[in-house]
């Protein structure tokens, strides 16, 4: 699978989250560099938790990797694979050559 791909399902992933985000008041074009930890982040706590979910679930059936979320470099604000969906394709992306 091509790296843009993984990149356009992951902000994919996020769009859907943050259009079901009932919390969410603002309108934001939802892109690669959105933000999806921290002070800025365009989804709400329990949108960040479906999210996981949905990533956990993208990598295992479509990428055929295990992604485990539930460790604190990927929840700290500074080091997370969470900051952007650029930063989590390119974890998954590492993820996914490292088990070839």
């Amino acid at each position: 699978m091509e790296n843009k791909t993984i990149i356009s399902n992951i902000v994919a992933i996020l769009k859907e989250v943050y259009e079901d985000d009932r919390q969410n008041t603002n309108d934001v074009v939802v892109s690669s560099s959105s933000p999806i930890v921290g002070p800025q982040a365009i989804i709400s706590s329990r949108g960040l938790v479906e999210v996981m979910l949905l990533v956990e679930e993208y990598a295992e059936d479509e990428l055929g990797i295990e992604f485990n979320w539930q460790n604190d470099a990927t929840l700290s604000e500074r080091r997370s694979v969470f900051k952007t969906p650029q930063t989590l394709a390119e974890h998954l992306i590492l993820l996914k050559r490292e088990a070839a």
